[in-house]
């Protein structure tokens, strides 16, 4: 049999020297060196750390450090910068260590150190669970220390980048002094209380500072002394961080940002001055400021296949949703067009066997739209999509029928030539009417005048066909409808709709080799050969997003789903063939349209592409988007095409490409492409350098606000671009924190704010070694320093409070209910009895089962963790039992602590002194002792007797809740003979007698510390019966009620009957508030409780009754405004009952 032995964390336990924090040798475990520091740096933000064998490669790096200043590797730090580093004193001059540099070997193997330390420091858990999430590091920086002479250079475009990137995801720094001065690092805590704390430096000293709360600053006599330095990041925004996420700016961090607002707001206002910026600050401009006129999409109108809902729509993208189907039976009789000859369009044959249509289609409100049902039957459905996807994006703006009628609403439509007509339909289909499409013909024009017509709007009202860009040529009308100094119309509602009713017009596309036989659009794929039709309608509705108000332009604050900077039209011009894809004039109209719109192509951050699954096409778009929009050094340009998911529906496919856009720039991410295995040749000659990519998969933006374009090319040469300018929702996404959200430091070592009064007789600690029974001085060790060293009992944990001059209304406690070393002291209080320190040396030993011997040559696995299979049983070892802690109180100014530390020195011979009661249902929870027997160490007996039926209970040792003993499983009738604890997660685990009423039960229970085990076991047995007198049964009959609240901790005390109703004294402590809630039969799950939060009978509310909601819902003496000054006072507090004992009310009276 083998043993596996856990123990938990505990407080530091390495060889320290006087003035550092931690000795770090080359051979030290770095999981204990990890937490070591990440205890330290919870305690008070810093660590110190004496490197052990590195002299000697301190002294050749010194060398070398005179060597790089010689060949003018060194530079003037930066202003601003200066401070965010260490100081004008420390970093005068700094060099940064080069991945190439050959001639540092020392300075190299010094910088490895740093990389080691941050590794070990990243992979602690008890830094991450302070906040502090280390991805990575900076490059090292050797800082020169000695007296500025000279005045710091002045900032740069690129150092402000470099810098300001570097303090904001900054968390901590390490500085590694190389010498050979000595010197002195001071800090201080970013608030404005907190004092300087110095640090004497030397040679081989290494400090982890958190730099995200601390300024620091170093300093020697006279100058010659270098350190290396280098920052521990967090790798940008973490898993499950949103766009919406901002990293706190540190001080530093926020001034290098205001200067740069300044530049920024400067070069808006200066042509000249923003010409001068490089890529990156016209990025940040163009994304935080427009100088000319957004439009709002104030309202949506979609039906598209598979979807009516626009967000519906958005989000079956983001998991990769494939909506192309096999053409239903429903819509056509496929077979009868389908052939897989790819020349079967010479005989009206298709080899396209696919599509995506919308459910639905044969719907349509007559009666709303005052439209007859005999003229609907023989309507174009395309009219009737018109109709009702535009009046639910009017709708959604706030355009109802009540107010459009007259209103100088533009009606801009984008859509083909009607199928209709292609339809084999009779007469009867048709409503009675012979001729389809009765009283208007087939005329194109009706598709957008019939929208006008019926609701009165007296606005441009105008279709467009240029095929797959009709949408944004019918987007771009409308927003030249707007301007302000036309007045053409005050709102534009665009659309783009195409309805597929028969197969005949993909003949002609056929033939033209532009859909696809595989049945998808596989955009960007080299195996994509074309397309497959769609059907769908998109219809915004679009206003200006500000109006001019005494001259001044005012954000019109009504909802809108995002903005749109400009749309813009062109045509390919002559070219070799009509439909041939055409660079020059991709490159002309994105060109165009983002001089049109005041932003550089450099500044998208995403393309939606028309990439329908055409080869040639779909590279000749992506070079000509590469050639115009990664001209400049730029973060990466993402590229999608949403046909990949939904089918091409061309006329309806553009502003569809905007809604998309739109909603991911409110979301703040770029949604994925489908079907890409394998990239086309030519566009992988294009993306290989990295900066531009296909999105495969759902990326974050870099930034809140976001710059989308949306291209879209029409087959007869008319091509459109729009740029989407806007950023992400509020509404939408929140913005989200760290998994741990940077937690500040415990204690300040230098003080500050307002000090805290010491206490005429001292400190005074109590705890659980003595039953909470007797507390006991501290020892003034030194001004703010209190101390005593705690034994640890048979328990091997201890739990404890330290009073001010000795009052327990006076308590110190933290701010958990078993806080660890290293936490801040809360208080002086009263009621916080619950919370607790707790020093904890409790260990596990697990036997495991041997392993079946491997055969020879096989590897042998280490085991990490035991795995059940292999545990034979688990013991808790008495290791730990007689151990000695140094509990140290610390106080400067403001800042509280306490921690502990474990001395060294012989343990201490321990004797279980601690008294055992019986607690459970048949004495309301209260506390019965057992009987401790003279002969057998460890064991202890009680006879319990059945008048309440069924008797569930447990252990409790000294009548503290922390230290309960109990059965692995409810209801256990004591076959089991182990028992668990102490602890405190026993609640509802409970041994059961049972029998007839008046059996009496032997409870024997045994607790043996020999043989280095702490072995738990209770048995039960029937001895006899005894039947219960006619008083005995009368007082079974009748509900016990107990009080639990804070005068005492929530232990509870029985309320005493008083042949009408149940009461209890509580006397109101120095703070002069007491809450409580009632327990019948002592059970928290049949728990008395108001219906409001510190009630009392003064409030109106109901009793509630059933599981205790918590510690909010009690009532509260002294809550009230006519029980203010009630500290010191008695009170009677009642609960009234009926004739059955059941729940009445509760209140309470004063006592004079």
């Amino acid at each position: 049999m083998r043993w596996w032995r856990r123990q938990p964390s505990m407080a530091l336990t390495r060889r320290r020297a006087a003035q550092y924090d931690v000795l770090m040798g080359p051979k030290d475990d770095e999981q204990v060196l990890g937490d070591d520091i990440g205890r330290a740096l919870r305690l008070k933000g810093f660590c110190t750390i004496k490197t052990l064998g590195l002299n000697t490669t301190i002294q050749e790096a010194r060398q070398e450090v005179k060597e790089m200043s010689t060949a003018g590797r060194f530079q003037p730090t930066p202003a601003i910068v200066i401070d965010g580093l260490l100081g004008d004193e420390g970093s005068i001059r700094t060099a940064e260590l080069a991945a190439e540099q050959e001639l540092c070997a020392s300075l190299a193997k010094l910088d490895a150190v740093l990389t080691n330390m941050a590794t070990t420091v990243g992979s602690s858990l008890t830094v991450q669970e302070l906040g502090l999430n280390v991805g990575g590091r900076t490059p090292g920086l050797v800082h020169e220390a000695g007296m500025l002479t000279w005045d710091p250079p002045e900032l740069s475009q690129d150092c402000v980048v470099k810098w300001l990137n570097t303090f904001i995801w900054q968390r901590l720094m390490l500085i590694l002094c190389l010498g050979p001065g000595q010197g002195t690092l001071e800090m201080t805590p970013f608030d404005e209380d907190s004092n300087v704390h110095r640090v004497q430096t030397e040679a081989g000293m290494l400090v982890v500072l958190r730099a995200d709360c601390l300024w620091h600053k170093h300093s020697v006599p006279g100058g010659g002394t270098h350190v290396l330095s280098c920052f521990l990041q967090t790798c940008g925004r973490s898993s499950g961080q949103s766009v919406a996420y901002e990293p706190p700016k540190i001080p530093i961090a926020q001034t290098l940002d205001n200067w740069a607002l300044e530049k920024l707001e400067a070069a808006v206002e200066d042509p000249d001055s923003f010409e001068m910026l490089d890529s990156r600050w016209k990025y940040a401009v163009e994304h935080v400021y427009h100088k000319e006129q957004q439009f709002a999409v104030r309202g949506i109108g979609i039906k598209i296949a598979s979807t009516w809902d626009s967000e519906a729509f958005f989000h079956s993208m983001n998991g990769g949703t494939d909506i192309v189907t096999e053409v239903p039976h429903a819509r056509w009789d496929h077979r009868m067009y389908y052939s897989e000859d790819p020349e079967g369009w010479k005989y009206f044959k298709v080899n396209v066997n696919h599509t995506a249509l919308c459910d639905g289609m044969e719907l349509f409100d007559a009666k709303f739209f005052r439209i007859s049902p005999a003229e609907t039957k023989g309507m174009d459905p395309m009219q009737r999509q018109i109709m009702e996807i535009g009046y639910v994006s009017l709708a959604t703006a706030g355009r109802t029928v009540k107010n459009l009628l007259q209103s100088l609403t533009a009606v801009y439509v984008g859509c083909h030539l009607t199928e209709w007509p292609m339809v084999d339909q009779g007469p009867e289909e048709a409503g009675g009417c012979e001729q389809r499409s009765a009283g208007t013909g087939q005329a194109g024009s009706i598709m957008s005048n019939r929208f006008s017509f019926v609701f009165g709007m007296n606005g441009p009202s105008v279709q467009f066909d240029t095929d797959a860009s009709s949408g944004l040529a019918a987007l771009e009308t409308g927003t030249v409808a707007l301007d302000e100094r036309k007045t053409n119309a005050t709102m534009s509602m665009c659309m783009g709709v195409a309805v597929t009713l028969t197969p005949l017009t993909w003949i002609h596309r056929v033939g033209l080799g532009q859909m696809s036989p595989l049945g998808r659009c596989l955009s960007f794929d080299q195996s994509a050969t074309g397309w497959v039709k769609g059907e769908g309608g998109v219809a915004v509705a679009v206003d200006n997003l500000t109006e001019k108000v005494d001259g001044v332009s005012v954000i019109d604050d009504r909802y809108y789903l995002g903005t749109l900077g400009t749309v813009k039209i062109n045509h390919a011009g002559q070219q070799s063939t009509l439909g041939t894809p055409h660079g020059p004039a991709v490159q002309l109209l994105i060109a165009e349209a983002c001089r049109q719109g005041h932003v550089t192509p450099c500044s998208l951050d995403a393309i939606e592409c028309m990439c329908d699954g055409q080869l040639m096409n779909d590279a000749v778009e992506v070079a000509s988007l590469r050639r115009t929009c990664c001209s400049e050094p730029r973060i990466p340009l993402g590229l999608s095409s949403f046909k990949s998911n939904y089918a091409h529906s061309i006329q309806g496919s553009s502003l569809a490409q905007v809604l998309k856009s739109l909603y991911c720039q409110a979301f703040g991410w770029q949604q994925p492409s489908l079907h890409l295995q394998a990239i086309n040749p030519q566009i992988d000659d294009v993306v290989e350098d990295g900066t531009v990519f296909v999105n495969q998969d759902c990326i974050t933006n870099s930034t809140k606000s976001s710059l989308y374009s949306v291209m879209s090319i029409g087959w007869g040469g008319t091509m459109g671009n729009a740029i989407c300018s806007c950023g992400v929702d509020p509404t939408r996404v929140l913005p989200t924190q760290a998994s741990y959200p940077p937690e500040p430091m415990v204690f300040w070592p230098g003080g500050g704010g307002e000090d805290f009064p010491e206490p005429p007789s001292g400190y005074f600690i109590i705890g659980s070694w003595s039953a909470w029974a007797e507390h006991e001085r501290m020892t003034r060790e030194a001004p703010g320093i209190w101390s005593f060293v705690v034994t640890l009992g048979v328990n091997r944990f201890e739990e404890f409070q330290i009073y001010y001059d000795g009052d327990p209304d006076f308590a110190l406690h933290p701010a958990e209910i078993a806080g660890s070393s290293g936490t801040t002291a809360l208080g002086p209080s009263a009621g916080a009895q619950a919370y607790r320190w707790l020093i904890d040396s409790r260990v596990k030993l697990y036997a495991l089962q041997d392993e079946v011997p491997k055969p020879e040559g096989a590897q042998t696995s280490s085991v990490v963790l035991p795995s059940k299979s292999k545990v034979e049983n688990v013991y808790e070892s008495t290791a730990g039992m007689g151990d000695r802690y140094l509990v140290k109180l610390s106080i400067a100014g403001k800042w509280r602590a306490v921690s502990w530390d474990k001395v060294e020195s012989p343990k201490q011979t321990v004797v279980d002194t601690g008294k055992y009661y019986l607690t459970g249902a048949f004495n309301a929870w209260d506390y019965d002792e057992l009987d401790k027997s003279e002969s057998t160490a460890g064991l202890f007996t009680k006879e319990l007797r059945l008048v309440r039926g069924r008797a569930d209970f447990q252990i409790v040792r000294n009548k503290d809740r922390r230290q309960v003993f109990h059965p692995a499983t409810a209801g256990d009738p004591g076959i089991t003979a182990n028992a668990l604890g102490p602890d405190s997660s026993g609640q509802g685990q409970c041994w059961s007698a049972g029998g007839q009423l008046g059996d009496v039960f032997e409870l024997q229970f045994q607790r043996s510390l020999e043989r280095g085990f702490d072995e738990r076991s209770l048995s039960i047995r029937c001895i006899r019966h005894e039947d219960l007198t006619e008083e005995e049964v009368f007082l079974a009959r009748r509900p016990r009620y107990r009080i639990v609240g804070t005068w005492d901790g929530w232990q509870g005390k029985e309320m005493t009957w008083t042949g009408n109703r149940f009461e209890h004294f509580v006397q109101v402590g120095t703070v002069g508030m007491e809450s409580f809630q009632i327990l019948e039969e002592g059970s928290w799950n049949r728990c008395l409780y108001p219906s409001e939060a510190n009630a009392s009978p003064h409030d109106d509310h109901t009793l509630c009754y059933g599981p205790s909601p918590g510690d909010e819902w009690v009532w509260t003496i002294g809550a009230h405004e006519s029980e203010e000054g009630s500290a010191g006072v008695r009170y009677e507090v009642i609960l009234e009952v009926d004739r059955y004992g059941a729940p009445l009310r509760v209140f309470w009276n004063g006592l004079a």
